[in-house]
């Protein structure tokens, strides 16, 4: 008897999965045919879809002729996550330069103690702005402050007279140029108050309510974080989140104000009136301005 050959289903081929065209030669055609949010959502998939992303992005943006776009807005987002971020740190007066302005009238007198790592600045007699100790930046360089940090505390020489008239008098400046921001004590009736200076000036009551950080007394030290956003929005304004906390247990924390948005020039160190501040654990991050970075406004050398 005739043995009747078996009927069998023809071989089955490779089998072709979605990552197999996702990393294969129809890659763009899988790219081109999904929207780009479907393209952005893909890496959830798992980790294998994740680590084929960058390429199926650059083939993406060449087909369309923004590679070399691609490329800068990537670099740009490396360079916004502090990658490659300047520091400067500066608890001794060797790391400042000291401004001539007060020296000469022999109206203050820097020390360092170098057991408690600090720096002290000890004002004498009606001074105004200037003075002090600077770190200078070249303005050329375009560079923006990232994140700001410091620990002071202070001393009024003359209590009476700073709560009798507090308009006349501030103490421990930190000020960054060529803008106005920066930190500073200004004394009110009957207290303290840390204040930024950013986009407004001092004790304009109206105003000043907004950048007072919170109240300070006199001895306490208090550390302080600035967090700068260069960020633009729908207002054109730029803002910095400012922390301080005091070793008496006061905390402000994430207080937003109004950013000056100009080049980094200078750092200043000094007091407006006669009063004595310290300075410790300096901590200044900068880098080149961006094209993430929204554009200077009103620069001035300084």
């Amino acid at each position: 008897m005739v043995k009747q050959a078996r009927n069998r289903a023809p071989g089955a081929g490779p089998r072709t999965t979605l990552i197999d065209l996702w990393r294969g030669d129809q890659q763009e055609v899988v790219a081109a045919f999904l929207p780009l949010k479907s393209i952005a959502a893909v890496p959830v998939i798992s980790r294998r879809f994740r680590d084929q992303q960058p390429l199926v992005l650059f083939r993406l943006a060449r087909r369309h002729g923004v590679a070399n776009a691609l490329t800068v807005a990537s670099l740009d987002a490396l360079a916004a996550s502090g990658r490659d971020w300047s520091t400067f740190s500066g608890d001794a007066v060797d790391d400042w330069r000291i401004l001539p302005a007060w020296q000469d009238r022999d109206l203050f007198a820097v020390s360092v103690d170098t057991a408690e790592h600090y720096i002290e600045i000890s004002t004498n007699g009606p001074t105004g702005h200037g003075g002090g100790l600077v770190k200078t930046f070249d303005a050329a360089d375009r560079l923006c402050v990232r994140q700001l940090k410091y620990r002071f505390r202070f001393t009024d020489s003359n209590p009476e007279a700073s709560h009798e008239d507090p308009d006349e008098h501030a103490f421990a400046y930190f000020s960054m140029g060529g803008g106005p921001d920066g930190l500073s004590v200004f004394p009110t009736a009957t207290g303290y108050e840390l204040t930024w200076f950013g986009c407004y000036e001092p004790h304009d009551e109206e105003e000043d309510n907004d950048n007072v950080i919170m109240s300070v007394a006199p001895g306490t030290w208090y550390d302080v974080t600035v967090t700068f956003d260069w960020t633009i929005d729908d207002s054109d304004e730029n803002w910095a989140f400012v922390t301080c906390e005091g070793d008496d247990g006061t905390i402000e924390r994430k207080k937003r104000v109004l950013s000056s948005r100009q080049p980094l020039t200078a750092m200043r160190l000094y007091n407006y009136s006669p009063s004595v501040a310290h300075y410790s654990n300096v901590d200044v991050k900068y880098s080149p301005h961006t094209s993430r970075d929204g554009d200077f406004v009103n620069s001035q050398e300084q």
